[in-house]
């Protein structure tokens, strides 16, 4: 199969509030849409946004990097066995050091025209047995009363898996917040965490003791570093339930094997790649551990390619972290990427370019 046309759009969306990215508040996601078409008619878009405050690459260097992608393979044969996802993109495209957005939008949209080739859902292509529907965990975040509110509407809605944002305030506060939702959810939803390295190891710890009588999933990156999280397993006292997701982007998928004490691996594909964040997902699962797909505060574009990987994990439904299309004022796709009782329906997501409002795209190339 070859490449017979590649096209690079722009998009900015509003957001309904602001994301605190780090030390930065961010009301608008801006990003590039990747379409490209083989020599059969077939096409495929994959999402580009690089994540302010977390991503090396801006979304000017992504698109720089996209422009000379599209010089560079335009007319090529795209490689066989790519689908087997184990280092034939890297094989392809590693020689150009293309930033993980990059990857992550190129590589989706390529598996997908292998995928319409082959007459089955992405989902299929990666598994033989992939799941049909996904649970969803929500994302609360915010002070007390608004996450309290936030969990009481959403666990009506029939969502049974909740993460909270904690780090950014005392920890003593982060405990009560922790305490509170836990009363209020009685065991009906599971409880993840997430600090995003915001302590020090002995603020971690204080923390950890401060909730030890609530059933916790996990607690994600909860130490500034990754070294700090090393020395923390081996605290005598530290019983929690970690996991990693900053972390991954100085590992290599084989260290999953030599790591002890983390339950999860979180994994944002526009932070890895596509290739890379299966083949992490596939180390996970062989090391004992759950991976769990999170978004990056994609568009519907890319939040349905997520749910796809998140399918094509295959085994027992794992919540993925995809509750961010509430943050968007619109969308980029006409069918609204919606969560019912806490679940996707993968069928229900729809595929193709024909859902994709082009009102709300920039050629790139018409500049």
């Amino acid at each position: 199969m070859k490449i017979s046309d590649f096209q690079v759009h722009r998009f900015c969306l509003p957001l309904t509030r602001s994301i605190r990215l780090g030390q930065r508040a961010v009301r608008e996601r801006k990003g590039l849409i990747a379409v490209v078409c083989n020599q059969n008619g077939s096409a495929a878009a994959g999402e580009v946004s690089p994540l302010p405050g977390f991503s090396r690459e801006t979304a000017d260097d992504a698109e720089e990097q996209l422009v000379r992608l599209k010089a560079l393979i335009t007319g090529s044969e795209i490689p066989e066995g790519l689908e087997a996802l184990c280092g034939g993109f890297e094989i392809w495209l590693g020689e150009l050091e293309l930033a993980p957005s990059v990857r992550f939008g190129f590589e989706a949209a390529v598996l997908q025209l292998l995928a319409a080739e082959r007459r089955v859902r992405l989902c299929e292509l990666l598994c033989e047995r992939p799941l049909e529907a996904i649970s969803v965990n929500a994302l609360l975040s915010g002070p007390q009363e608004t996450v309290l509110a936030q969990a009481g509407r959403l666990l009506a809605r029939g969502y049974t898996a909740f993460k909270l944002k904690v780090g950014r305030e005392p920890v003593a506060q982060d405990i009560a917040l922790v305490q509170h939702l836990a009363a209020l959810l009685e065991g009906r939803a599971i409880v993840r965490l997430d600090a995003n390295r915001a302590w020090h190891p002995d603020q971690a710890l204080a923390f950890f003791a401060g909730v030890a009588d609530v059933a916790i999933d996990y607690i994600e990156e909860p130490v500034r570093t990754f070294a700090d999280l090393v020395q923390l397993l081996k605290v005598p006292e530290m019983t929690a339930a970690l996991a990693i997701d900053e972390s991954l982007r100085s590992l290599a998928p084989a260290d999953l094997s030599t790591l002890s004490g983390i339950k999860a691996v979180v994994l944002k594909p526009t932070l890895l790649g596509f290739e890379k964040a299966m083949r992490f997902a596939r180390a996970a699962h062989k090391a004992g551990m759950i991976a769990v797909m999170s978004s990056s505060f994609e568009t519907g574009v890319g939040l349905r390619i997520l749910a796809q990987m998140a399918a094509g994990l295959g085994g027992r439904d794992v919540p993925v972290g995809l509750d961010t299309r509430r943050w968007f004022a619109s969308d980029l796709l006409n069918t609204s990427f919606e969560v019912v009782q806490g679940r996707l329906d993968i069928a229900g997501l729809g595929t193709g370019l024909g859902d994709i409002r082009p009102g709300l795209l920039e050629a790139v190339d018409e500049q």
